[in-house]
């Protein structure tokens, strides 16, 4: 558990640039309920409610960071607008129903097969035409910071080789589960971060 709060404490401190990105780009006044796959402790789903009243967002994550989920949104008076559900991407199906999904550094360094299944998973979660946002460095672009990471975060990790994807392989990847990729936001002066938005077919 204090390995988990510790990873979330920066998760959370790096934030502000991810979700400035984010909603320089996505308009969440015209989404009704969103999922936010493996939302961390809560922290862009409180954002997004506090800035877009009608929207209903679902944060999924494993039991410990969950509860973080939970006890953050408490204390920013946010329960009856997120909700938290627990569950492990590998071996659960999630939450449907939605009308976008989000995946926020999620994917980046994950092999393409995990991408490919939470892909997959992404399109089954959400409804037909909806809108599925994903927020991630790409190597393209961050060629130089794909090589300092690699060689600092690589020995405490799980996760692989390749921290940041192409964004090749999300066009595949893409097409391959059923998506349109529909628009690419590169990253800017303010943030590495890139914002792709593709419509599930």
């Amino acid at each position: 558990m204090e390995d988990t709060r510790l990873l979330h404490e920066w998760m959370r401190s790096t934030a502000e640039e991810t979700f400035a990105k984010i909603r320089k780009h996505v308009d969440f006044g015209r989404v009704g309920r969103l999922l936010d796959v493996a939302g961390g402790d809560g922290t862009m789903a409180t954002n997004i409610v506090a800035g877009d009243p009608d929207i209903r967002v679902t944060v999924f994550n494993l039991p410990a960071a969950a509860a973080l989920a939970r006890q953050r949104t408490a204390e920013a008076g946010v329960t009856d607008r997120v909700r938290v559900v627990e569950g492990d991407f590998f071996t659960d199906r999630l939450p449907r129903g939605f009308d976008m999904l989000m995946f926020s550094r999620v994917l980046a360094d994950w092999p393409r097969e995990t991408c490919r299944m939470l892909l997959a998973k992404a399109r089954a979660s959400l409804r037909p035409g909806g809108t599925l946002l994903i927020c991630e460095p790409l190597s393209d672009d961050n060629q130089a910071l794909t090589i300092a990471w690699e060689h600092s975060y690589l020995p405490y990790d799980d996760f692989g080789y390749q921290l940041y994807q192409p964004l090749t392989l999300y066009r595949e990847l893409l097409r391959e589960t059923g998506f349109s990729l529909n628009k690419v936001h590169g990253r800017d002066h303010h943030s590495v971060h890139s914002v792709l938005i593709a419509k599930r077919r």
